[in-house]
């Protein structure tokens, strides 16, 4: 490769890293999208539920008389069940060929420096032996429907099974083999989740495809989960004494002008559902990565040389995918399946020879990692529409999707750039060193601490991780310093052993408390409360 080549292969990597990075957010976006239509189906599920639970009886019979309302509870939250898997159906039919397009392009970008190659990867492409290839900018050409259109239908299961008349056979197979925990669509969310050969959205209790009994297959397995979230609630409740308005209160805490305020084990159901999306949706769009490269490669043979784990670098990288990051094999099978975990956001990406001869000659460039902060740019004045704010946050680096802080203030990830190997112990390193991010100490404090686990745990994990590369330390050994465990089962050491393991460090371990962002640490200047902490910190 001469140096014009290097150049355009360098420019091709850079364009790889940010588009993994953007990738992974615009599943997390799609899951969490999904999740957020299906709210409605979740309301309505817990007002039966709650109308239910306020009909039983005080004393002692109060519990025996739960137990025989499971019959009547089951089947409710089997038809919101079906709303939600119908939902994430159509959100994943949507995002298989935008998967599809992503892997093509990735691998394209992967041979900015061949022209001969890249030009093979473009027939590739657009080939026949491939199903997934790009069509138009349009989802399904014809037949198509946004995620707008599925905000319409709202969450009835019947008009989002109707829907999927509206889906590709093809993609509809492909989304049809995505997997969440080992269990598939049918187990997790019904037989009649994915409907086929012209069966009808109607959602009959006992009644699937073909009129086969839909609990042939047993109670769904988000409805089981579902009902033993509720059940666990309700018998703590029986165990301390409350009334049953109190336990009742635990599904919807109160309706204020029609907005309802659900209770912890309505939100117990959301959060159950927003990981099974994630996950599944990690899942498919694996699968639809594997098999566009292998179309791709079978095309153009040899395009594909090496396989590399890829770990999201930021602090929400869990002990298990940090040890696996960066780890490059020759064969795909040689590394674990996608995802590793649930809400795994990992991925197993492809190195061409253009890629590997570029890290040989001038090592592996600038990575891409996440920081946490709390304060995002503004929108350009009160006019500026909510759709171009987000599309130029996206352009920026800023994720949308958002968590709340220990004092219920909203923090935001945004990607940063910088020199260096690209593993998520180096990123983590250069957080610590503070070197090469341009962020505020404030930042890299969040992003530490969060990444060791929140909290004043979190805080003394980072501030134990800190000291060891400020010392000098390796910081993939000092990752690994900080972990035990193996395979997926890695997890960090407990901050109560923090000191016996580094007993030189004892006193200043224990000094150490949550970081504060700018505004928490204004308000306790001036003498405000900073409100209740959230719970887990």
């Amino acid at each position: 490769m001469d140096a014009n080549d290097l150049a355009r292969a360098a420019v091709g990597r850079d364009r790889q890293r940010q588009q993994v990075l953007a990738n992974i957010l615009r599943i997390l976006d799609r899951a969490d999208a999904s999740t957020d239509r299906t709210q409605v189906a979740i309301e309505l599920a817990v007002v039966q539920i709650r109308k239910l639970i306020t009909g039983l009886p005080d004393g002692l019979l109060r519990e025996r008389a739960w137990r025989a309302l499971k019959p009547q509870v089951l089947p409710v939250l089997e038809r919101m069940s079906l709303a939600v898997g119908r939902d994430l159906v159509l959100e994943a039919a949507l995002m298989t060929p935008e998967q599809a397009r992503w892997a093509a392009g990735y691998l394209q970008a992967g041979m900015a420096g061949d022209a001969p190659g890249a030009a093979a990867l473009r027939r590739a492409t657009t080939g026949e032996n491939n199903p997934f290839a790009p069509r138009t900018v349009e989802a399904f050409p014809g037949q198509a429907f946004t995620a707008a259109d599925l905000g319409r239908v709202g969450s009835s299961p019947e008009l989002l099974g109707a829907m999927q008349a509206r889906v590709p056979p093809e993609v509809l197979q492909q989304v049809q083999g995505m997997r969440v925990m080992g269990g598939t669509l049918q187990q997790w969310f019904g037989s009649s989740v994915v409907l086929q050969d012209g069966a009808t959205g109607r959602f009959v209790r006992g009644q699937g495809l073909g009129g086969q009994a839909s609990d042939a297959m047993g109670v769904p397995r988000f409805a089981q989960f579902s009902f033993k979230s509720i059940d666990r609630h309700v018998r703590a409740g029986f165990l301390a004494g409350n009334t049953t308005e109190e336990i009742a209160q635990n599904l919807i805490a109160d309706e204020i002008r029609g907005q309802m305020r659900l209770g912890q084990s309505a939100v117990a159901l959301k959060s159950n559902a927003r990981a099974i999306a994630r996950t599944g949706l990690a899942h498919l769009s694996e699968q639809v990565h594997q098999q566009q490269w292998a179309a791709m490669d079978a095309a153009a043979p040899g395009t594909i040389r090496q396989w590399r784990w890829d770990a999201s670098n930021d602090s929400r990288t869990c002990p298990s995918c940090s040890a696996l990051d960066r780890r490059t094999v020759s064969e795909r099978s040689e590394l674990p399946g996608i995802p590793y975990h649930v809400q795994c956001r990992c991925q197993c990406l492809p190195l061409t020879a253009t890629a590997l001869e570029l890290e040989r000659t001038e090592g592996q460039g600038r990575s891409t990692g996440v920081v946490l902060t709390n304060e995002k740019p503004p929108p350009q004045g009160p006019k500026e529409p909510r759709a171009a704010y987000l599309d130029r946050l996206h352009r920026e680096g800023w994720a949308q999707s958002k968590r709340a802080g220990p004092s219920g203030e909203r923090y935001h990830w945004r990607r940063v750039e910088w020199q260096g190997g690209g593993s998520t112990a180096d990123f983590l390193g250069q957080v610590a060193n503070g070197r090469g991010l341009g962020v505020d100490p404030v930042t890299r404090a969040l992003t530490l601490q969060e990444y060791f686990g929140t909290g004043p745990a979190g805080a003394k994990r980072a501030a134990v991780f800190t000291r060891l590369v400020q010392g000098g330390s390796d910081p993939q050994q000092a990752l690994q310093d900080l972990m035990r465990g193996r395979g997926n089962q890695r997890r960090f050491v407990p901050a109560a052993d923090l000191a016996k393991q580094w007993p030189e460090w004892a006193e200043a371990i224990e000094a150490v408390g949550p970081v504060r962002s700018v505004r928490q640490q204004r308000q306790i200047d001036r003498g405000k409360p900073m409100g209740k902490p959230r719970r887990g910190y």
